[in-house]
């Protein structure tokens, strides 16, 4: 009181009344003030313990009575008088045509007589004291922006500027051009140069090798440049923070951040720059340790070269993919991996495919030794080529040969067979024709639909398949068969491949040859299995 007066005193009382029993706990005022990190990791506090559980209403409102007191009638003037302050000391050393040609001076004949230079301590990157000219001008730039006054602390900034340039205090001119770009940023004008003046931070923080503070401003850049819808320029001030930084967890993170930028970029996205940064942040996640992140960005930019003709990009991520899912003992998606890197070998190096061969070899043996994988188009079975054979008879007779020999319009055991399986056309068939062979083959066209082939039980038939071998590696294939559906009454329609499932109960009902094949690199081979039927039904 006898320092500062009475006005400038007053007594606050706090925690003046206890909580009562099963009453509802007071409003917490101080939790909302924390930053959020501390509120995340905070763990609850029950009404007995929590922040302010003793204070009453009155108390509330005598603290925020005298926070407001404090603010207006105190610390509002006081920085007022400060900006007043240093202001008349700021004109009176730097403004006014005297100071202004001791400035053009100082520019065309170089620095200051040490007399004139108080409160500076030279060297390779000087330091500014608080009594110093410099320290004084950047006091009141921060007073006046602190008073919303930017035009004020604009000017204090551009006064200050080239005095740290001569002097090649470079951090002091970063912090200076971050500033400025504040004031301009404050007063909502002259973006061109709120572009330029944190472009200059960026670059006075780069050459005296200051990481964070590059990052600080780049992050910074890239947030005004985002609330202006300039998402492309926010990603390059990212991807330039990365150039020098060896922390390869904060450049996955700020190339992640890039990536997002080229996401967000209007009217037409830039995926393909996305997709790369992305492959980038993941590169630099897998070597900082953070696998799980890694793995998710390479995820992320893998839907982008897809279908594209990427293929070599396409094959660097799915390895990194099925070998980082397998250090994560993710093995089914490693797996997966394994399966479209296969599917996307042919024309390849024959070392890279056996590479990758080897390498899914040794993780189903190792990890699933009973997988069944369905995805694997190893050999490639050709399309349109799985055709039945029934069997013809043939018959001597002069000329030698079989039924097929009489032309196109003979009478084959097909059509012998159509007499047992559709009876109803094969009579309308006798009704039209004259009874011959061959006009009893060409008695009625064949537009109508003809039901599937017969194979009677006990008799063997052949299935024909033509195989591909993709890779420039020989392929073996032990007991190689077909998988069947069964059913003993006719479908409804045909099933759907992509949800086919093998059942154990369809085991039994054919007999199916087992075969080794090899097929050499890149070849194309007809198969034939033998099949016969065991029990009647639908195939």
């Amino acid at each position: 009181r006898e320092a500062f007066g009475g006005s400038a005193c007053s007594l606050l009382k706090i925690n003046s009344e206890a909580p009562a029993e099963g009453a509802p706990p007071p409003p917490d005022m101080w939790t909302v003030c924390k930053p959020l990190s501390l509120r995340v990791m905070a763990p609850p506090m029950d009404a007995s313990t929590r922040l302010g559980s003793f204070l009453s209403t009155q108390d509330i409102r005598a603290q925020q009575q005298l926070v407001s007191d404090f603010t207006l009638k105190a610390l509002l003037p006081h920085i007022d008088k400060r900006v007043r302050s240093l202001n008349q000391q700021v004109v009176a050393v730097r403004k006014g045509l005297k100071n202004q040609f001791k400035s053009w001076g100082t520019s065309l004949f170089g620095k200051a007589s040490d007399s004139s230079r108080e409160g500076v301590i030279e060297g390779s990157e000087p330091r500014y004291l608080f009594h110093s000219v410099e320290a004084q001008i950047r006091s009141l730039a921060e007073a006046a922006a602190m008073l919303q006054d930017f035009d004020l602390a604009l000017s204090s900034y551009r006064l200050l500027i080239p005095d740290l340039k001569r002097d090649k205090a470079h951090r002091e001119v970063g912090l200076a051009s971050i500033g400025a770009a504040l004031c301009l940023l404050g007063a909502d004008q002259k973006h061109t140069q709120q572009d330029e003046y944190l472009d200059a931070a960026f670059a006075a923080f780069q050459r005296v090798s200051l990481p964070r503070n590059c990052v600080h401003v780049s992050l910074l850049h890239a947030s005004i440049l985002q609330s202006r819808d300039r998402h492309g320029e926010a990603a390059e001030r990212l991807i330039r923070a990365t150039c020098g930084d060896a922390n390869d967890l904060g450049s996955a993170v700020l190339y992640e951040e890039a990536a997002r930028c080229f996401m967000s970029v209007l009217p037409l996205p830039q995926m393909r720059k996305a997709a790369l940064h992305l492959v980038h942040a993941g590169h630099r996640y897998l070597k900082s340790g953070v696998k799980g992140h890694g793995v998710r960005c390479y995820q992320l930019a893998l839907s982008a070269y897809q279908g594209k003709g990427w293929s070599h990009i396409l094959d660097h991520l799915l390895a990194a993919l099925a070998k980082h899912s397998l250090n994560l003992s993710r093995i089914p998606s490693a797996l997966a991996f394994y399966v479209q890197l296969l599917s996307n070998q042919e024309g390849k190096p024959a070392d890279r495919q056996q590479i990758y061969v080897r390498d899914f070899l040794a993780v189903v043996r190792q990890h699933s030794p009973t997988h069944l994988e369905r995805r694997l188009a190893l050999p490639i079975l050709v399309r349109g080529s799985v055709t039945l054979q029934l069997a013809e008879p043939t018959f001597e007779h002069d000329s030698g040969g079989d039924f097929a020999d009489h032309g196109i319009h003979g009478l084959r055991w097909s059509d012998l067979e159509e007499s047992l399986v559709d009876p109803v056309r094969w009579n309308a068939r006798l009704e039209h024709s004259k009874s011959t062979l061959v006009n009893l083959r060409k008695a009625l066209p064949d537009p109508a639909a003809r039901h599937p082939r017969a194979i009677v039980i006990g008799e063997p038939t052949t299935v024909s398949l033509t195989l591909r071998n993709p890779l420039q590696l020989p392929l073996i294939l032990s007991n190689f068969t077909l998988a069947y559906r069964f059913t003993p009454q006719e479908p409804d329609q045909d099933p759907d491949p992509q949800s086919w499932h093998e059942s154990e109960a369809e085991g039994g009902k054919l007999s199916v040859d087992e075969l080794d094949i090899e097929l050499p690199p890149g070849a194309t081979r007809d198969v034939q299995v033998t099949v016969g039927g065991v029990v009647e039904g639908w195939v």
